[in-house]
């Protein structure tokens, strides 16, 4: 899959296949690539379904309910799968079809999965529940210690100050550092590879660095280890 995906190339899941979208499409706001996409993350919580259903049934059959219930929703399901595959599924009886096939679970999954991959999106984050209110809390002490706990979590919300680093300032960014790579064709680039080659970038540069560093003497060899940038750690 990531050899493809380096490629550029579509990752085939049993009948239809996965197509990444280059950089230029996913800025443009007329497609809505991020409200197509995070549709495929979506948590069994936020589908506005009875909660007793929540633990009996997976995430695919909940959104094939929210489906069978919403015409809305069904389409909005019908237009990410048509965004990613290039494929016209069908919603009929009760299932989404491509032709004569059906989409199951599994299918859904290895969706999630190349997705997240493409995207660099943490599966295991994004499928842990939510901290539980609910604890049977030994005694009063602990309870306010929680509260507590949640306090001191919100202050450090409302005053982090951290910069949010848009797509367009690392593309900017690379062009600058980059050969090869100018604002005029890097936007041909899918995300993957666009980060593939970031990382990339930034691992030589940090290479050279600490060589230029150890040659100066300004850096201990017996406390920082070297590691060359084509060795795989």
């Amino acid at each position: 899959m990531n050899d493809n995906l380096l490629a550029g190339n579509p990752v085939q899941i049993d009948f239809f296949y996965i197509h990444p979208w280059k950089l230029r499409d996913i800025v443009n706001p007329a497609l809505n690539y991020y409200s197509q996409l995070f549709l495929f993350f979506v948590r069994k919580e936020d589908l506005g379904l009875p909660e007793e259903l929540l633990e009996s049934y997976n995430i695919f059959d909940l959104i094939r309910a929210r489906a069978i219930i919403g015409e809305a929703f069904q389409n909005q399901v019908l237009r990410a799968l048509e965004a990613f595959t290039k494929e016209n599924f069908i919603f009929q009886d009760e299932q989404f079809m491509l032709n004569d096939k059906i989409l199951t679970a599994q299918h859904w999954a290895e969706i999630r999965k190349v997705l997240a991959e493409e995207n660099y999106i943490d599966l295991a984050l994004i499928d842990e529940k939510e901290e539980e209110e609910e604890y049977n809390f030994a005694n009063a002490q602990a309870r306010e210690f929680r509260k507590r706990i949640a306090k001191t979590k919100e202050l450090v919300k409302k005053y982090k100050k951290d910069k949010e680093v848009s797509l367009g300032f690392l593309v900017n960014r690379y062009c600058a550092k980059s050969p090869n790579m100018n604002l005029l064709n890097v936007w041909d680039l899918t995300f993957y590879q666009f980060k593939q080659q970031l990382e990339a970038t930034v691992m030589v540069e940090n290479y050279d660095f600490s060589i230029s560093a150890l040659v100066n003497g300004r850096l201990d060899p017996k406390k920082q280890k070297i590691v060359h940038w084509t060795e795989n750690k």
